[in-house]
């Protein structure tokens, strides 16, 4: 039958160039991925060294001091109030109709302004501005970043590609880190080089932003085959849809179907055109709408949970304060950025074998994993830091906190937002999202600038209880995704659509002509190229 034909098209293996025109879009797009890192932490290493520059505590020589603590603290959370107001800005209507590319380069102009602030700061009001311009980029970025590389890559290789997401925000903490080993050991003072090498290091992002704002802009601007077919753009959708599979789109005769794959990009084409119908007929949904949607009410409460549980574990303030948490275990000053630095490299390393575990493991089975052995990492601090001696803490702290860090990575880290672009539907896909990045960045906002006023001790009581309870929460309400159409969720499967107030056919959200597509027939081969009608 039709549906046994189909059926038999769709199994046909497909495999895309290793470096195609994904792939370098891939490349392109994980820029973004690395200065997230990059801003996590590259005040670890720097930020004493700027308050001796300024004199917060009306010395050269200290740094140590309350006021020292709390416009440290405050420059370090900052970024995190700005990346709430840009993830909050990615779910405007006019920033969903640019794309996950465009809001790329728009993000890549806050980098850009906010690095030139950075180095050239003279004073703290100019390092909150700094910061909080990188961080609206941040909140942009954090967001568009792994929904465009999931969206330009091949489904046989999404989960691939989209752990290089989590692989280069590894990459990027440790250029954060190796950034800060020119600086003289912090017991020296504020030396020449201290004196002025923090300006590089907050100033580095803006040329990495403008590299990337040249490539997605004029270089390489690939938009995503889901994006161009929402746009009404389908013959740009079919060109980028074939170019993706190292193919061309010539003009198809009726007997062109004979070749399988074409059959199948066709059929994927189709698909996405009656999503996009689909999506098209309904009036914008706000969130507050679908939490009174059943069908859509779980998944926007998980992806809360999971977009909050990501930042309270206190990932971010471990990377921001690892040098003074290492000092409290009793590591030596000269040792303590290098220590940093090692704990990243192990991150980077369990980062590359992360992207390989992705489409075998799944992704509930990592987050379960990961964040199980935070949980135990955390624990054996605590253990550690009660019962050892100072002398002996150092080497246990390093090797935990690494534990911790890399555990998250390859959990947290890897798997959160791949999953989360994975379950919501065209239609509040934005809108979700954007909620999440909101609630993500205003979690690590909290964390940070509590965690700077805790020791060793209450920092890792902290981060284990909190991994602890959402290792229970990810067991009992996240689904695996791993092989699944990223329009056809396990948390908002299309067979149950019909269910739905807002999406489902009596939902009253649909305009009479909004199941119709402007696409040609394909009885005809003399018209042109295949095209898909949808009735």
């Amino acid at each position: 039958g039709k549906s046994g034909s189909i059926g038999k098209i769709m199994d046909v293996p497909m495999e895309a160039p290793s470096c195609g025109i994904a792939t370098q879009a891939v490349y392109a797009g994980v820029i973004s991925s690395f200065l997230y890192g990059y801003h996590l932490c590259n005040l670890n290493s720097c930020m004493d060294f700027i308050a001796l520059h300024f004199e917060w505590c009306k010395s050269t020589k200290r740094a140590d001091c309350l006021v020292s603590a709390m416009d440290g603290g405050l420059i370090n959370a900052i970024l995190y109030l700005g990346a709430a107001a840009g993830a909050l800005l990615v779910g405007r209507p006019f920033m969903v109709n640019y794309g996950s590319r465009m809001q790329l380069v728009i993000s890549d102009a806050f980098f850009i302004f906010g690095g030139l602030f950075g180095a050239l700061a003279g004073g703290i009001k100019f390092l909150l501005i700094s910061r909080l311009l990188s961080g609206i980029g941040l909140g942009i970025s954090a967001i568009s970043a792994p929904v465009y590389i999931a969206e330009v890559s091949p489904a046989e290789t999404r989960g691939f590609h989209s752990a290089k997401h989590g692989l280069y925000i590894a990459a990027g903490l440790l250029a954060a880190e190796l950034v800060g080993l020119p600086q003289d050991p912090p017991d020296q003072g504020l030396t020449v080089r201290n004196n002025w090498w923090w300006r590089a290091i907050l100033g580095l992002p803006a040329f990495l932003a403008g590299v990337q704002f040249l490539l997605l802009k004029y270089d390489l601007p690939v938009d995503s085959v889901t994006f161009l077919v929402r746009q009404g753009r389908m013959d740009e959708a079919r060109t980028m849809l074939y170019r993706t599979y190292g193919m061309i789109p010539l003009e198809l005769s009726a007997t062109g179907l004979a070749d399988t794959k074409v059959a199948k990009l066709e059929l994927k084409l189709k698909e996405l055109a009656v999503v996009a119908a689909e999506a098209g007929s309904t009036r914008r949904i706000t969130i507050l709408q679908a939490l009174h949607d059943p069908f859509l009410r779980c998944s926007i409460v998980v992806g809360w949970f999971l977009a909050s549980y990501q930042q309270l574990t206190g990932i971010n303030a471990l990377m921001a304060y690892s040098n003074k948490l290492f000092e409290q275990a009793g590591i030596p000053p000269n040792y303590l950025t290098l220590a940093s630095v090692l704990m990243c490299v192990a991150n980077v390393a369990v980062s590359v074998l992360s992207t390989k575990l992705v489409d075998t493991w799944g992704r509930r089975t990592l987050l379960l994993w990961g964040s199980s052995t935070q949980t135990l990492a955390m624990a054996s601090m605590v253990y550690v830091v009660q019962i050892l001696p100072l002398e002996s803490q150092g080497l246990m702290a390093f090797f935990f906190f690494s534990l911790f860090v890399v555990s998250w990575n390859y959990g947290l880290g890897a798997i959160t937002w791949l999953w989360l672009s994975e379950i919501y539907p065209m239609e509040i896909r934005g809108q979700a999202l954007s909620a999440c990045g909101v609630i993500k960045w205003i979690s690590c906002f909290f964390i940070v600038l509590v965690a700077r006023f805790l020791n060793l001790h209450l920092s890792c009581c902290l981060f284990g209880l909190v991994s602890g309870l959402g290792v229970v929460g990810m067991w009992l309400w996240v689904l695996e995704t791993k092989g699944c159409d990223i329009e056809d969720s396990p948390m908002t499967p299309r067979s149950e659509r019909s269910t739905s107030v807002l999406l489902g056919p009596g939902s009253n959200q649909a305009s009479p002509t909004s199941n119709r597509v402007g696409i040609r027939n394909t009885a005809n081969a003399e018209e042109g190229p295949l095209y898909v009608h949808v009735d």
